[in-house]
């Protein structure tokens, strides 16, 4: 199957459709089971060179996503990025692949007596689902939709050679509400049809999925009531995280793919502090995982006077639990304090911390510390933070932040 599949990603690289075709010029597949695949074609520009193809209805709200381009703020942009559903072909370059890539392709190009030459000559497979980082492909029905959507992209190109892709139904635009070619199998080639698509939806974020519990909601309705107003923000961490239970693929790495967690920042909207993070591990999870640690924070700490959202997953998630709890719910535009806070946590907890860039007197930094050792607590196994320990000292991570780490281990008496 993987010969296959780059004799077809081989000769796709030689017909250069992406000098022809704009990523905007989308067109679909019908693949052998019946679904479609809507595909695209990257490279024009120049940057990454590269064939994707979207699966059914879901693999195309998330291209529309792309494609409409309405993002105000990195974050946005970012938050788009992780909601990608596809199997992507790229040409790259050898210290973009893993040592177990560049030997399979190496050990293929041999058994074809061709060898890798000039820029991008290497051809590279990924799954992309939603929240996790974009991994190995181990799924064969993903690899038979990558193969058929290579076989596509190459009567395309053929029919390319004597036509023009505006004669052929492929249109530069925004991709919505418009025909796109629709090439389905027929006797060794193709029949050209069209399909069309549809207006594009924002996502249909689900609710928290809370126990059928009437004694959990009379206490949670119950709860010490606090004068604080939350203001409330849900995205996805800035760091992936493998899963250690995951099975392992020959190569060694995990089969599935690492993910980034989402989160739930709780600020305060009198005075700014960051009062808690709430971390589901899998983001697919959160709607459970933030049920059941919302639920024990009110409990514990007591119930807001309000709570103010500014999007729209984050008002799903709330809506029916405020009003079940009677605690008042409003969406915002703008949110200053809300908008700091995510500013402050995504500042101080990506991948390159540097110790002049943590300093636990500062108001705003002790918040996130305080917050930080909180989900060390409450999120972390035995197993998880005895790992983390091992791993220090590590010059990547502040002192400050060592220091959380070795003091909740000892609480624990791991350490």
């Amino acid at each position: 199957m993987k010969d296959r599949l780059y004799d077809l990603a081989y000769a796709f690289k030689e017909s250069r459709l992406w000098q022809k075709l704009w990523d905007s010029q989308a067109f679909a597949v019908q693949h052998d089971d019946g679904s479609t695949g809507y595909c695209c074609v990257m490279g024009r520009g120049g940057m990454h060179v590269a064939l994707a193809v979207y699966p059914g209805l879901a693999g195309l709200h998330s291209l529309q996503a792309m494609s409409v381009g309405d993002e105000e703020t990195e974050r946005d942009v970012r938050e788009v990025g992780l909601r990608q559903d596809c199997v992507m072909l790229s040409f790259v370059n050898k210290e973009q692949l893993l040592p177990y890539e560049h030997q399979e392709i190496t050990d293929y190009l041999a058994r074809r007596g061709k060898k890798a030459r000039g820029a991008r000559a290497f051809a590279q497979f990924e799954r992309f689902v939603p929240g996790r980082v974009p991994w190995d492909v181990h799924d064969t029905k993903d690899l038979e939709y990558m193969a058929q959507a290579l076989q596509a992209a190459l009567e395309v190109s053929r029919r390319l050679e004597d036509s023009t892709p505006e004669a052929l139904g492929l249109h530069e635009g925004i991709l919505i509400k418009r025909d796109i070619p629709l090439l389905v199998p027929d006797n060794g080639g193709y029949a050209w049809r069209t399909t069309g698509l549809p207006t594009f939806k924002p996502p249909a974020y689900p609710g928290m999925d809370m126990p059928q519990d009437d004694l959990l909601y009379a206490r949670l309705t119950r709860a010490k009531k606090t004068k604080l107003t939350w203001a409330l923000q849900t995205m996805f961490s800035p760091r992936a995280y493998e899963d250690e239970e995951s099975d392992r693929a020959p190569t060694g790495r995990p089969v599935k793919a690492p993910a980034f967690p989402m989160l739930l920042l709780i600020v305060s909207h009198d005075d700014g502090m960051i009062l808690n993070i709430l971390m589901s591990p899998q983001p697919e999870d959160y709607p459970r995982e933030f049920a059941r640690q919302l639920a024990d924070l009110i409990q514990q700490h007591g119930r807001p006077k309000g709570m103010l959202v500014m999007d729209d997953r984050t008002q799903a998630l709330l809506d029916n639990f405020c009003k079940r709890i009677q605690i008042p719910l409003t969406r915002r535009e703008n949110i200053d304090v809300l908008e700091d806070g995510v500013e402050i946590f995504l500042q101080h907890f990506e991948q390159d911390w540097g110790e002049d860039d943590i300093d636990a007197a500062d108001p705003d930094m002790a918040g996130v510390l305080q917050a930080y050792e909180h989900a060390l607590r409450s999120e972390c196994t035995d197993i998880e933070l005895a790992k983390m320990v091992r791993s220090l000292p590590d010059e990547r991570i502040p002192d400050v932040v060592q220091e959380i780490i070795r003091k909740v281990a000892r609480e624990r008496g791991l350490i």
